[in-house]
């Protein structure tokens, strides 16, 4: 009971903003969509096109809506640890078609001890009907500036080196898929590595087809106590913190004693209640002693 309280806390998709010689040293943005109004097996004919974005910018949006069909398409820096969130959406009539992208960087720099491994979850949501396709792409890079590029593959394959190409996924979703495709990337970082992720977004429907990718591409590094990411979204102020440094203390290590009542603790769990340190100002040493010293006291009794 206790445990479920405490858990109850293609070129016409390319939006090109710069040319991809300019190094992002940074985050970035971008988002796409366009039509054709010829679809009847391959498509031609004349063409529609809005986007948004550009480096540095946080949020970009594009929507576009005309004869040939309607589409949109978000991103955002604003995801759990400060990582892209990504939306689009594609419907075409018949014999059109409609393409919707959205893509988002954000650099990090590893600020813990020695080595270790990190691992960014991924989830991707959709619903495909007839002829469409989403498909969403990550990869993890290291270095202190990147490509801004408007095409993944080129970034990865030919414009950054191989070995620092740290890790790389892609999903799908189609009409026999289902609406949810998942994936990790695991990556191995040492004391003051620097490293980008690039997250892509894209989705086509054609000929009466919907490619519903609205309900969003999400990822989320399973630790992030020891990451630090180059932009951060300014959140409301809060009230000063009216608690004793004390008393803050004993609420982080109640909240440890709660997630280890069954001798281990879930990924969840540590997310949270590291997260919970963080909001009540706790030192990162200190939030690490406390869950040092409920399992040492657990183990004891």
């Amino acid at each position: 009971m206790l445990k479920k309280t405490f858990l109850a806390c293609s070129t016409l998709l390319l939006p090109i903003m710069a040319s991809a010689n300019t190094e992002l040293t940074s985050w970035g943005t971008s988002t796409s969509v366009s039509t054709l109004d010829d679809c009847p097996s391959y498509c031609t004919g004349n063409s529609d096109r809005a986007s948004d974005g550009a480096v540095n910018q946080t949020t970009s949006y594009s929507e576009l809506s005309n004869a040939a069909g309607f589409g949109k398409a978000s991103a955002a820096i604003d995801g759990d640890g400060y990582t892209p969130s990504l939306k689009v959406y594609a419907e075409s009539n018949a014999n059109t078609g409609t393409w919707a992208s959205a893509w988002g960087i954000q650099q990090y720099t590893y600020t813990g001890t020695g080595s270790a491994t990190l691992e960014l979850n991924l989830n991707l949501h959709g619903n495909v009907t007839g002829d469409g396709q989403i498909k969403g792409e990550v990869a993890i890079i290291k270095g202190d500036e990147l490509p801004w590029t408007s095409d993944m593959a080129t970034l990865v394959y030919e414009l950054v080196d191989y070995n620092d190409v740290l890790g790389f996924e892609t999903l799908f979703l189609h009409e026999t898929t289902g609406d949810l495709a998942v994936g990790s990337i695991s990556v191995e970082l040492n004391e003051g590595d620097t490293f980008f992720v690039r997250a892509d977004l894209l989705s086509n429907g054609k000929r009466s087809g919907i490619a519903d990718g609205y309900n969003t591409f999400t990822m989320s590094f399973d630790d992030t106590s020891e990451l630090v990411a180059a932009t951060q979204p300014e959140e409301p102020t809060e009230p000063e913190n009216s608690l004793s440094y004390e008393e803050r203390l004993n609420i982080v290590k109640t909240l440890w004693q709660v997630a280890y009542e069954d001798y281990y603790f879930s990924r969840k769990e540590k997310r949270i209640v590291r997260k919970a340190a963080r909001l009540l100002e706790l030192e990162k040493g200190d939030a690490r002693m406390l869950k040092k010293e409920v399992k040492a006291e657990a183990w004891a009794n």
